[in-house]
């Protein structure tokens, strides 16, 4: 009985404590988290991550940060559940991350950081129903024009253009090496900003994609030594780590035998 009343009073103390928290403490920690659910890609971490920026929006409905970031925390969370093949929940926080960044943009049509996820969130959807190309696939395509015009130097809207750019076959504008430009512009922009802006997450993204495009177009070493400057800065980002670089590492090996035959 003694034991349960002084896990009671804890509780209640750390409800307490969690419920004071400011909204920029809320939004704060909630970035950390969702950068290691990135990096770890564990469904807990993002799914806590997204209850920090919910709590923020609800505090602050205003809040610039608190929505962009759980729209931001649900495109994450829906590419964890394409990748797990959960077709319901991928549904649902795709659409989630969609409706919350068209509110953010329709506040403010200059915001590149929404417009070019926005994008990106298109993109996702389009890359499982290519039939949704017709209807949505234009908007896509217009947003990332948009924001390229709007923050032509912002790192993450030149990531989504190479995104968008590589994903897009051919015949409708696509180009794998003008994917790898903008990467590379990207990565460049990473290495020299302040990594304590408001909105900074991306740079190991923008890495990942140069080696996957690189990779795309056959350049292994290029696209090795993009993976491994990737975990020279996070080690664990497990992407990288257990996924991209050991493929371009077994095509590399293979692209060799096959030249030396």
């Amino acid at each position: 009985m003694k034991q349960f009343l002084i896990l009671s009073i804890l509780i209640s103390v750390l409800t307490v404590i969690g419920s004071t928290q400011s909204v920029d403490e809320l939004v704060k920690e909630g970035k950390k988290l969702v950068e290691q659910g990135n990096i770890t890609f564990q469904e807990s971490v993002l799914v806590n991550a997204r209850g920090l920026f919910e709590r923020a929006a609800l505090s602050d409905p205003e809040n610039y940060l608190a929505n962009y970031y759980t729209g931001y925390t649900d495109y994450r969370l829906a590419t964890y559940y394409m990748k797990n093949k959960d077709n319901t929940k991928f549904k649902q926080y795709i659409k989630s991350s969609e409706k919350i960044l068209r509110t953010l943009t329709r506040k403010n049509d200059a915001d590149a950081e929404s417009l070019s996820l926005l994008a990106t969130v298109l993109g996702i959807q389009i890359s499982l129903d290519p039939d949704l190309g017709q209807l949505i696939g234009q908007e896509a395509a217009i947003l990332i024009s948009k924001s390229l015009k709007i923050s032509p130097e912002n790192p993450r809207v030149l990531l989504h253009a190479g995104i968008s750019k590589l994903n897009t076959p051919e015949f409708f504008g696509g180009s794998k090496e003008k994917a790898l430009e903008y990467f590379k512009h990207s990565v460049n922009i990473f290495e020299k900003i302040n990594k304590e802006k408001a909105i900074n997450w991306g740079q190991l993204d923008a890495l990942a994609w140069l080696g996957i495009a690189y990779t795309r177009l056959e350049k292994y070493d290029s696209a090795i030594s993009a993976f491994k400057r990737a975990l020279e800065i996070e080690p664990e980002f497990g992407w990288v780590k257990y996924v991209l670089l050991p493929s371009a590492e077994k095509e590399s090996i293979k692209s060799q035998k096959t030249n030396s035959e």
